[in-house]
């Protein structure tokens, strides 16, 4: 049990220039129910397909949870977020902002943060994507 208490010891590595991108997935869900279950699925099929369309992007790999999106304490969010501080992927893709999170301020931190490591954002839904400077506003109106 001590073992899961540990903290990992992460490396903040800078970004890289690189021709192609590596996209990081994340979907949520919020319950553990059977129909929850098929809309995971959904999302990370639609997502891992608009990865395949874009000949410039590499699929690093997929983050998924199940609970609410009111905290920023969901297993692979926080994973999501300590290999964000590794640089192991330049976008993440989120089926829409209130995948990502349901609280305007976690969201705003969390972005913010993402942009300082050289971390990209995009939400297909609203079509929209932290590299753009009037992002900010906009994802405050749809949390």
């Amino acid at each position: 049990m001590m073992e899961n208490n540990r903290r990992r010891n992460v490396e903040v590595r800078p970004p890289t220039v690189r021709n192609d991108k590596r996209v990081a997935i994340y979907c949520r869900v919020s319950t553990l129910s059977d129909i929850q279950e098929e809309s995971l699925k959904a999302q990370k099929y639609g997502l891992e397909q608009v990865v395949k369309c874009n000949s410039q992007w590499t699929l690093y790999g997929v983050y998924e949870d199940q609970d609410t999106g009111r905290n920023t304490f969901r297993p692979g969010f926080h994973k999501m977020m300590l290999d964000s501080y590794e640089n192991l992927f330049d976008i993440i893709l989120v089926k829409s902002i209130s995948r990502f999170s349901r609280n305007t301020v976690d969201l705003l931190e969390t972005v913010t943060k993402l942009k300082w490591l050289g971390v990209e954002v995009r939400f297909e839904q609203e079509n929209i994507s932290t590299s753009d400077a009037e992002t900010e506003l906009i994802m405050s109106v749809h949390a």
